[in-house]
Parts: C-alpha cells; structure tokens; sequence
C-alpha cells in the first residue's frame, strides 16, 4: 500500500469468524479483523462484523472504534454480489457506505460518510485462484488522509489466491 510517496509497506489483514447456518443456501456470519500496515503503525485498527450470506450474495456490517487510527468510530455497510456467466467466468458487484463517528482533522474538509462502488468481470484460474478486471470508483467524503489526490475512478486487476 503506498500512503504517500515517502511511505510505502505492507498492509496485513488478519480475521477470525464464525459461520452459522440458517437454512438452505442462508448463513449467518460474525467475527473480529485486525489491519496492521507496515511503516505507517498509526492507521492500524480492529473491527468487529456480522454478515447475512445468500446464495452470490453477501450483505456486511462492520464497526471499529478507532478507524484507521484516527479517533473516530465507524460503521461500514457493503453489499457484494457474484453472478455466474459461463463455467469460470462471472459477473461481480459491491456497493459500500462508509459512515464515521466523532472528530477528526480530516472530517471537516471530507465529510463524515463515503460511498464506494466496484463492477468487474472475474475468471477462475486453477483450484483456488482468481483474477478480476474491475472498475472502481469512491465518493470525497470519510476519514482518509491520503485521499485528496487520489484519484476516484479507476480500473484494478487483481489476482486472488486462496492457501
């Protein structure tokens, strides 16, 4: 993850959960996340999340008591869906709202909520592996303190792979 162009590291995402069963093709889902970023340790945080998982879907809440690492509580609400176009091709979507709590240097100038969508087209590679072109794009608003130059919009390709 770069910050800025002095500082750039690892970012490190550890979770823990619990899924539960519901009936057929509905689960319930909670569980504890830690972000910890390599040379930059004052934006690491925890969060707690409760998900309701569908059949291609996935409806999340998140909340941390220190987003980001600066001082304000937050509420994150996603919305992801798959949908299967051929074998080993599918259609992905996420929608998410951000809503922070309490003050910040960076909130006057963003405001307290920040919108982030994500459309993309993915392809199975072996067993346990994806590769996903996507376009994605974000609101101004939130806690980020790098955001003011970056840019909103923009095309990602990424590679998933599960071990």
């Amino acid at each position: 993850m770069r910050f800025d162009g002095q500082r750039r590291g690892a970012w490190l995402q550890a979770y823990g959960g619990r899924v539960v069963g519901l009936g057929p093709g509905l689960d319930i889902e909670a569980g504890l996340a830690t972000h910890t970023f390599e040379n930059v340790s004052r934006y690491d945080y925890q969060e707690a999340y409760a998900s309701l998982l569908g059949e291609g879907w996935q409806l999340r809440i998140h909340g941390s008591p220190d987003y980001y690492g600066v001082g304000q509580r937050s509420l994150y609400v996603e919305l992801n869906g798959r949908q299967a176009l051929s074998p080993g091709w599918a259609a992905t979507g996420h929608v998410g709202l951000l809503r922070v709590f309490g003050t910040s240097p960076y909130a006057a100038q963003s405001g307290s909520m920040r919108l982030d969508l994500r459309l993309g087209l993915s392809g199975q590679l072996g067993s346990s592996s994806e590769v996903q072109l996507a376009w994605v794009g974000t609101g101004r608003g939130g806690p980020y303190t790098w955001a003011y130059q970056a840019r909103r919009r923009s095309v990602v390709l990424s590679v998933t792979t599960a071990f």
